[in-house]
């Protein structure tokens, strides 16, 4: 491949691809990127020093440097390139193997990483996760959902959400009263206040458990202790 300069002022940028593959690069200032002239290593000829003579059955034949010479059921002598290149065997050309497939195989959020012409790897993009062959979003709710909150997937968009027993938006939770709601399942018959959040509470919530209550009778008039009634916990 020809070089490819840019005059900028006195600066003289160079572009040059080295296509010499057993020799010695001619990509000097006036370089073609061809091999320079009887550089070429032992084995090998053409101007890329790409081309080697192989002894195949009876004959020595010429073949490129990523290929290996056969002979065929029609007694031809022919090339083929090595695994990992592709052409007629006296042209190869190293293969990419994520383009031997849509994206090497990998997720459609994946990148394909060649590292070598048969061995890729997949890695999932910013925002994904997953091994690359499989890839998932990486969940927002690690930014901050309440530690009394759950992230759900709801058709992969992931919002925080109040466990049960909490209100809120998700990063904020604060806990429900749950007695404030239908007086929290306790028969209102057995006290005389049925919302009230005095000690008198016919429904009292059960401290550091918000899942839990308990239905109390008012005091006796006649007694400081309270009548509790034989109810059995309510959870809710």
């Amino acid at each position: 491949m020809k070089s490819r300069c840019k005059q900028v002022g006195n600066e003289r940028l160079k572009r040059t691809a080295c296509s010499c593959l057993h020799g010695v690069c001619n990509n000097g200032p006036d370089g073609d990127g061809l091999c320079k002239k009887n550089t070429c290593d032992a084995g090998y000829i053409s101007e890329n020093c790409d081309r080697k003579l192989v002894a195949c059955g009876a004959r020595t034949v010429t073949c490129h440097a990523h290929s290996f010479c056969y002979v065929g059921d029609d007694n031809i002598y022919r090339c083929k390139c090595n695994p990992g290149y592709e052409g007629d065997g006296q042209d190869c050309v190293e293969m990419d193997p994520c383009e031997q497939k849509v994206n090497g195989g990998c997720h459609q959020q994946a990148e394909c990483i060649k590292l070598t012409p048969l061995t890729l790897r997949c890695e999932c993009i910013e925002g994904w996760t997953g091994d690359g062959e499989f890839c998932s979003p990486r969940s927002p709710c690690y930014r901050g959902c309440h530690e009394n909150a759950t992230c759900l997937d709801v058709n992969l968009e992931y919002h925080c959400v109040c466990n049960a027993g909490y209100s809120g938006n998700g990063t904020w939770c604060e806990t429900d009263n749950v007695c404030l709601e239908n007086n929290g399942g306790c028969d209102p018959k057995i006290g005389l206040n049925s919302v009230s959040l005095s000690p008198q509470s016919i429904c009292d919530q059960t401290p550091n458990h918000v899942l839990s209550i308990f239905c109390e009778a008012p005091a006796p008039a006649s007694s400081s202790d309270p009548r509790m009634l034989d109810l059995a916990m309510v959870f809710i």
